[in-house]
């Protein structure tokens, strides 16, 4: 049984957190609620629990210093921090001091909690592995920085150069390619056979490594539990898409879902990596265009283009037709424009942005 403290100043979130999900159905327990950090940590010496979820802004003692003599005394312990919209550098100092990731309390859900939970424990499991501490503090070191990129957060290039610093990823400097994975329609998985998310990463870790040939050297680094990166340690590129094609193949076969992998042109440096890391993820956005389980490559480049209101009349036409109960008019209208958007290769973005646009107007009629 993991064993849970909770701390934040606001009574509320704390009772919310306590009722929010079964924890004995987790093998969790939450031994204490407490209101702030000085609190927090007295129970911390006494009872040393597995997980420590935390707000960052409390009286006596804040959540960073709290992470950081929780930290001091226990790097298995696993902490979760509890953040607002505007806390994003507090959250920057969380993730250095330590914690293993963040919540938002806007939008805390049910689900939300127990994928992270459930990683979490994974975590604590993982602490007793054969890899050393300093290896997983590393890869743990650069998991945050790509997180917090993904997330829009502005990283500054010295923690990735201070995170790549560490000795696991040295033989890398001088060659290596980054593949970043992920599954497509993961919202749609979830809510069917993957109710279970911190499964589907054991699965695909698994089928990964099976995957790779043990003369390819390489770290497998999840940034959620269904997408992250493989670097792999090789100047080799044909060889390294053949892995990757066999990744994916891996997959789809024996967990029938799809995932599409965009891989990096071979590096030379590490000192690039935060930009290479941004533009295989940038460059991911591909799949919008070329569907599933399919093999991206970086270099293609950033092509798409942005969507020129004043050039277009389809939402015009489309909103005439469906008005005057012209169905057959309005399909091969959709038809026109989900072509335009293929052709002139719209930012994704753009097109969802566009297409909700004409669905609330047509509800509207």
């Amino acid at each position: 049984m993991y064993k849970v403290l909770i701390a934040d100043d606001e009574r509320l979130i704390r009772i919310t957190l306590k009722n929010m999900i079964d924890w004995q159905a987790l093998h969790c327990e939450v031994i204490a609620t407490v209101k702030d950090g000085k609190e927090a940590y007295r129970i911390f010496q006494e009872v040393h629990p597995e997980i420590v979820i935390t707000d960052l802004k409390m009286p006596e003692m804040d959540g960073i210093e709290l992470i950081t003599k929780i930290k001091k005394e226990s790097r298995n312990t696993q902490v979760i921090v509890l953040s607002n919209y505007s806390d994003f550098e507090l959250v920057r100092d969380a993730m250095k001091a330590g914690a293993f990731d963040y919540l938002l309390k806007i939008t805390l859900e049910k689900e939300e909690l127990t994928r992270i939970i459930t990683q979490v424990k994974e975590n604590c499991e993982e602490g007793g592995s054969s890899q050393n501490e300093e290896e997983k503090q590393g890869i743990k070191e650069l998991q945050q920085c790509m997180v917090l990129s993904k997330n829009e957060h502005i990283i500054d290039v010295k923690e990735y150069q201070r995170a790549l610093a560490q000795p696991i990823f040295q033989e890398y400097e001088d060659f290596y390619q980054l593949a970043y994975f992920r599954v497509d329609n993961i919202n749609m998985l979830y809510e069917g056979k993957f109710k279970e998310h911190a499964r589907l990463q054991s699965n695909l870790r698994d089928l990964i490594r099976e995957s790779i040939s043990l003369y390819v050297k390489h770290q497998v680094i999840f940034i959620s539990n269904h997408s992250g990166v493989i670097l792999f340690h090789s100047a080799e590129k044909l060889r390294i898409i053949t892995i990757c094609n066999s990744i994916m193949r891996n997959i789809e076969q024996y967990l029938d879902v799809h995932l599409s992998i965009t891989l990096s042109d071979i590096q030379r440096t590490l000192k690039t990596y935060d930009e290479v890391y941004m533009q295989v993820v940038q460059a991911h956005e591909q799949r919008f265009y070329k569907g599933e389980g399919v093999l991206i490559h970086s270099e293609e480049g950033d092509l798409f283009h942005s969507l020129q209101m004043n050039d277009l009349q389809y939402h015009v036409e489309l909103l005439e037709a469906v008005q005057k109960k012209n169905f057959h008019q309005a399909n091969e209208l959709i038809d026109k424009t989900l072509l335009y958007m293929r052709e002139n290769h719209i930012v994704p973005r753009q097109v969802l942005e566009y297409t909700i646009f004409i669905i609330k107007n047509t509800i509207k009629i």
